[in-house]
């Protein structure tokens, strides 16, 4: 029995169906797209409802929402080419709401990704275009929208930006560091200029700052690219960096041992080391932030382990409302610190594109969005997990 039949049987007027309860269209107008189709739910019609709902958490008449955009493709599931590009909102600047997920359009195939990035956002910038100039009216409050931040991962960046790979000479969007290749891209610079707004299409014809607004995360930057790699390293790595069998079994058994102090907030329990090429991003941030510094301690390498724990400072400072601004040139020198001295300990071959994007995290911090959890993929990437399981 639904909640709405709960309700009704006890005499409450609600609709039988969800999607009357919530006005949702009996139609959508499914455009093709090469080389799948594409469905446009709606910027105005899916934050109207949903400020409709919150509107008495607002007093004032005129209100401005901060708006975050994530873009990205999903495949279906393993053993299917079929692959999904949902057009993802987030609302940055309202506490209460920060958490919400809103979908505004689809795009599908059964092949790959669409030809044209142009051709797929159409609808969708169109209707942005008129949403950050107009706003929404409802009742007596008038919403103003800005577009302040572009969440993706670096392949989806560079495709929906239409600029070069991550693994490109030029690969960095926040700077103009040119790579070097032998074998793989690696990019040693730390003083690079920044770019500047321009050359960004199709998001170049909004009304938004392109080189403030398209930001990195670090959930791909850290969590899912450097921490991931380091734990490789020690695992899997050559002979100098890799931790003994021993240790690595001492490791295995103390991750076993600190998952019963683990708090329920976390959304999962640690896993041992071993299995770190099925762990989640939330599982690498547990690790780097909580449990790694523990676990690590005289069991790791200690050169680095000290290497280690200058990323580990770093993003502690970064993260947190009180110190990413007080601290945040502090935090700096230790991200560049631990990015000098990588290719000491692990090999200049191995300074990627995440790596040199860790000099750039202080600059988003203090520069643009605030403490790193305020510009994080995490919700985008729960909710497209949430979507491919329903």
């Amino acid at each position: 029995m639904t909640l709405l039949s709960i309700f009704r049987s006890e005499g409450h007027d609600v609709p039988k169906d969800v999607r009357t309860l919530l006005n949702t269209p009996k139609k959508y107008n499914i455009i093709s797209v090469d080389p799948g189709s594409y469905i446009h739910l709606g910027i105005d019609f899916m934050f109207r409802s949903i400020l409709s709902t919150y509107k008495n958490y607002f007093n004032n008449a005129e209100v401005m929402i901060e708006l975050g955009l994530n873009i990205d493709g999903l495949p279906i599931a393993k053993a299917s080419k079929s692959v999904f590009w949902p057009i993802l909102l987030s609302i940055v600047n309202i506490p209460c709401m920060s958490k919400l997920v809103i979908p505004i359009g689809i795009y599908y195939s059964n092949k790959k990704k669409p030809h044209s990035i142009e051709t797929s956002l159409i609808p969708f910038i169109d209707e942005l275009q008129l949403i950050l100039n107009d706003g929404i009216q409802i009742e007596k409050i008038h919403f103003y929208f800005a577009l302040v931040q572009l969440i993706c991962d670096a392949p989806a960046k560079a495709f929906i930006l239409n600029v070069k790979g991550h693994n490109t000479y030029f690969g960095c969007n926040m700077c103009t560091e040119e790579g070097s290749y032998e074998g793989r891209m690696t990019y040693l610079g730390v003083n690079s200029s920044l770019r500047t707004d321009n050359s960004f299409s199709p998001l170049e014809h909004l009304p938004i700052d392109m080189v403030s607004t398209v930001t990195l995360d670090y959930t791909h930057v850290v969590c899912l690219g450097v921490v991931k790699k380091l734990i490789k390293f020690w695992v899997k790595g050559k002979k100098p960096n890799r931790i003994v069998q021993i240790n690595l079994d001492d490791i295995n058994s103390s991750i076993e041992n600190v998952r019963q102090y683990i708090p329920s907030d976390f959304v999962r329990l640690p896993r041992p080391l071993v299995d770190f090429d099925y762990w989640k991003a939330t599982e690498f941030c547990t690790f780097f932030l909580y449990t790694g510094p523990i676990v690590l301690k005289n069991k790791l390498k200690k050169s680095l382990y000290s290497h280690f724990m200058l990323l580990h400072h770093a993003i502690r400072l970064l993260i947190s409302h009180n110190t990413c601004y007080l601290f945040n040139d502090k935090a700096k020198v230790l991200l560049t610190k631990f990015f000098i001295d990588y290719p000491i300990h692990y090999g200049a071959e191995f300074v990627n594109y995440n790596l040199h994007n860790l000099i750039h995290l202080p600059d988003c911090v203090k520069l643009l969005h605030g403490p790193l959890d305020k510009f994080s993929a995490f919700k985008f990437e729960n909710f497209l997990q949430d979507i491919k399981k329903n």
